[in-house]
């Protein structure tokens, strides 16, 4: 299972070409493991009760070096009810070393495969994680109806059986559209959603899927045509996760398949991903990896450590790193505030720095030492700071909107160090539990249907990767307190030595700006610069979609010794209705609103269509 970095291109380049080659003639599943009879699959289901009761022996005899004989073990049951999983580790695990030894686990639901919790100083290793059936569908379109929004997709064979919740009718989730020739993720695709029905079949047993685009954009304008290979899923449970633990490492560990985010971490800290794979696997013509994000952390004491691993095909970022911020609810006293639960923890006995801003344009109104404890709240309009009419997508602070009025939600009463005015919608943020400290280096990663490497949080380290097909950007060093509410923001951090290849050509991207490499912190990032000593050296950054490098509101920036072939391929993104044109469109480097630039030694050929004007923009640089 190990490949050593220098044969990643390698690697993949083979793989490229069996895809190809054995597209037409596979399926879903390698023709040895397709013909397994039911009798077959009930042994390694009865295989994989023994292994988990075995496990949870071992760990209570206090064994810390646990090998699991090799095979393949099928899981169809599940324990829990909000987030169910098929293989819930004992908890509280110390010091311990999962070995599965080459073996393969199977699920045969959309919950999630592994669950490990509170765990401390422990390994998992060399296993293989897959689902049968699969937890997404796919075929090929054979019709499109502009004027109804409508289209029809033929499903590929072996493709009509998939995990039970993409088996109910209708069901509606995500759409992506592939390259018929390199069956890539498509360039100049919109982000949609799609309603698909087992019932709406044609007569030539295609079925006909309804379209929805982002931002109200039609189907004429999906980039979608005839002949196209096409995946539809739902973003379901998460394939592994890791909650509360510390110190853990997953090693050697692929995944085939993921119904949601493929490896998950929640609060704890220091998690290790080496070597670990998120592929499509060989001997089939699958064309997702994954339904979401490859690694997602969130809220931890420090940031993971992610080398020497491979990803394609992804329905989501290939990495993820931040933490929640919490809203203000209400000031109770001069040192005593109402939020909303911080960073997954609703109480808080050992001091700790926390920083509050407003939320809408970032200003940062001061810092203090808080503790808190746990609470909660009646939300009523008197008795709330915070914009209801703005609802945040993610953490515990999305619950705060105009519907929620009159509930009683959980809370956290922050008790301060010194007293502090809280007036209009504020933000609270805890750096030291926001995830600080990423450390990304020695990765393949190739095919994101949103960004690359999505980093929100501070003292960063990315270096030696390959980044290819994003239809977002490559790299992005920004919090995002206007639709997620994560962050908090990026400072210390070192962008060195990457390979940066096809990136930012979706068609239409978020800021209606398409950078391969994107540095900016909100609306009023001239006056905030909340971002501040950032290295962008040595890269090689080629094909990109638009321009290389943008930096806006930064203080302290050295951008030196990048080579840049071939920016600007495609045409500026259209802007959302309502926002303008950023400035510097059409160039290669963009650097706006910078105290203290070293910008030195980058070359820049080969401008493509989409690029006009300097390639250099430079906008209020000050000394």
């Amino acid at each position: 299972m190990k490949h050593p970095p220098r044969y990643v291109a390698v690697i993949f380049a083979f793989a490229s070409l069996l895809a190809l080659t054995a597209a037409a003639t596979t399926g879903p599943l390698p023709a040895d493991i397709a013909a397994w009879t039911d009798a077959i699959k009930q042994q390694q289901r009865d295989a994989g009760k023994r292994l988990l009761a075995q496990i949870a022996a071992d760990v209570a005899d206090g064994k810390k070096d646990i090998r699991i004989p090799a095979a393949h073990y099928r899981f169809a049951e599940t324990t829990g009810e909000r987030y169910p999983t098929h293989i819930l580790l004992p908890k509280n695990m110390d010091g311990v070393t999962l070995d599965f030894q080459g073996s393969t686990l199977w699920f045969e639901t959309e919950s999630s495969g592994i669950v490990l919790s509170n765990a401390r100083n422990t390994t998992l290793r060399n296993v293989y994680l897959d689902w049968d059936p699969l937890p997404f569908i796919q075929g090929t379109v054979t019709a499109i109806q502009p004027n109804d929004g409508t289209f029809d997709v033929k499903l590929d064979p072996g493709y009509e059986r998939a995990v039970p919740g993409l088996m109910k009718d209708p069901w509606r989730g995500r759409g992506i559209v592939f390259d018929p020739t390199t069956r890539e993720l498509k360039a100049g695709q919109l982000g949609c959603e799609v309603t698909f029905s087992w019932s709406a079949r044609q007569p030539d047993g295609s079925h006909r899927l309804k379209f929805h685009g982002f931002n109200n954009a039609p189907i004429a304008e999906s980039g979608i045509a005839v002949g196209d290979p096409y995946a539809m899923l739902r973003r379901m449970q998460r394939a592994v996760r890791m909650e509360g633990t510390d110190n853990c490492t997953l090693e050697d560990v692929t995944l085939y398949a993921s119904p949601f985010v493929a490896f998950v971490h929640s609060a704890g800290g220091a998690p290790t991903f080496r070597r670990c794979n998120i592929l499509r696997r060989p001997g089939t013509n699958r064309l997702m990896a994954g339904n979401a994000d490859g690694i997602n952390c969130d809220n931890m004491t420090k940031g993971p450590l992610i080398e020497d691993c491979r990803m394609e095909t992804l329905g989501d970022d290939f990495v993820n790193v931040h933490g929640h911020l919490a809203r203000v609810i209400w000031q109770e006293a001069p040192d005593q505030i109402v939020i909303t639960v911080p960073n997954r923890r609703g109480k808080m006995d050992t001091p700790r720095t926390v920083e509050f801003l407003e939320r809408a344009t970032m200003r940062s109104l001061g810092k203090r030492q808080a503790t808190w404890t746990s609470t909660r709240w009646k939300l009523e309009r008197d008795r709330c700071l915070a914009d209801l009419k703005h609802q945040w997508h993610s953490g515990a602070a999305s619950a705060l909107s105009t519907a929620s009025i009159g509930k009683t939600l959980p809370a956290s009463r922050l008790k301060l160090d010194r007293p502090i005015e809280i007036t209009g919608d504020v933000i609270m943020l805890c750096e030291e539990l926001s995830s600080p400290g990423t450390i990304i280096r020695g990765n393949d990663f190739k095919g994101s249907l949103a960004r690359g490497l999505r980093l929100q949080s501070p003292h960063v380290l990315v270096e030696n990767n390959k980044l290819s097909i994003t239809q977002g950007n490559a790299i992005t060093l920004n919090g995002h307190a206007a639709y997620w509410g994560e962050g908090p923001y990026v400072y210390d951090a070192i962008i060195r030595n990457n390979t940066i290849d096809d990136t930012s050509r979706a068609g239409r991207v978020s800021g209606g700006h398409r950078a391969s490499i994107l540095v900016r912190e909100g609306s009023d990032y001239a006056t905030t610069r909340l971002p501040r000593d950032i290295r962008i050296e040595q890269n090689t950054i080629t094909r990109s979609g638009g321009s290389a490098i943008v930096v806006r509101g930064v203080d302290n920036l050295a951008i030196t010794g990048n080579t840049i072939i071939g920016y600007g391929q495609f045409p500026p993104s259209p802007p959302i209705k309502g926002q303008e044109q950023p400035t510097g469109v059409g160039a290669a480097i963009v650097v706006d609103s910078i105290k203290g630039l070293t910008l030195d030694k980058n070359t820049i050929t080969t401008p493509g269509p989409g690029a006009s004007g300097d390639p250099v923009v430079k906008i209020d640089i000050q000394p």
